[in-house]
């Protein structure tokens, strides 16, 4: 009953770092207009190439495939652009010499509501509305 004790005692205080792998909250690439995906604990290794990401983007069981394990490192990447890093870096040392840029999104709320009809789905815009909108008058006399 001792030895189970000290067993769960050195586990539980053994540094048991969970190791994953995901999107990058709010991290995002201009250049494919993708999300930045981070494999904690990983980087990649030096013989990947565009198609690799092209193709395997993000699939993370098809990346491991190039990704070679490191402690205190993670391995970046979206679907046209990788980049290994320290896993305390941060974000915008990552994005360095890419295309990747730390984003707001925008909320629901600050845009215009659109006009509701049955369940809840935008209506078409009623024959008044379509006046008003200069979309699909014709060009001003002497308009080119």
């Amino acid at each position: 009953d001792d030895d189970l004790d000290d067993l769960v005692g050195e586990v539980l205080s053994a540094d048991a770092r969970v190791v994953g792998h995901g999107m990058v909250p709010d991290f995002h690439c201009t250049g494919c207009d993708f999300q930045v995906m981070r494999a904690d604990e990983y980087v990649w290794a030096s013989d990947v190439d565009y198609m690799f990401f092209r193709n395997n983007y993000p699939t993370f069981e098809k990346l491991r495939i190039k990704a070679v394990r490191q402690s205190g490192c993670s391995a970046y990447c979206c679907q046209c652009s990788w980049k290994s890093a320290h896993s305390n870096a941060d974000l915008a040392d990552v994005a360095e010499g890419l295309r990747w840029r730390k984003v707001a999104i925008e909320m629901a709320a600050s845009r215009p509501a659109l006009p509701r009809g049955r369940g809840g789905f935008p209506t078409a815009p009623s024959p008044e509305d379509s006046a008003r909108s200069p979309v699909g008058r014709p060009p001003l006399h002497g308009a080119v």
